[in-house]
């Protein structure tokens, strides 16, 4: 454990990617705590950092009416330990967090693609990824074909002016 903040009725602590599948088990067994059920669990993209992503896991008891937010950091070359098997509602939102920002989960039991197709390439919500894709993928109707174009991006020299609309009055 980094470090943690305690506040009342709910308590944040900071793990190491190593021990993330540890020290979630041990909070759930653990009798003063007892976090029995699986909130959600979410990713940040920190690109210019050593450690680019923050992983963010709510959990809960049920019976002490607390709430833990498990906040952990990796790094595009490190894998982190699934919790799947301690939470089985966790295992959606890591397949998510895999197939989105490439955040390998060891152990997960079904890592499979849930919304991209498997012939698509790159992890769209990192903060690397082109806004526009790396392809365009249109219907011509005189053809009756699908087309799968590359897209060019060329960045031309623009020079906007932008009238407030509070001036023209």
């Amino acid at each position: 454990m980094i470090s943690y903040q305690i506040s009342y009725k709910d308590f944040m602590y900071y793990l190491i990617a190593k021990n993330w599948s540890k020290s979630m088990y041990f909070y759930k067994i653990l009798s003063v705590i007892q976090n029995d059920l699986f909130v959600n669990m979410w990713c940040l993209d920190f690109p210019a950092e050593r450690y680019r992503f923050g992983v963010l896991c709510y959990t809960c008891s049920i019976k002490h009416n607390t709430v833990f937010a498990n906040f952990t950091f990796s790094s595009e070359i490190e894998n982190m330990q699934s919790n799947s098997k301690i939470f089985k509602g966790s295992g959606w939102p890591e397949r998510e967090i895999w197939e989105s920002f490439g955040i390998f989960f060891k152990d997960h039991p079904n890592l499979h693609h849930l919304l991209l197709n498997y012939g698509f390439k790159g992890h769209p919500l990192r903060k690397s990824f082109p806004l526009s894709g790396y392809k365009e993928i249109f219907f011509v109707d005189f053809v009756g074909k699908i087309l799968n174009l590359k897209i060019q991006l060329v960045q031309e020299i623009r020079d906007a002016e932008h009238v407030k609309s509070w001036n023209l009055f």
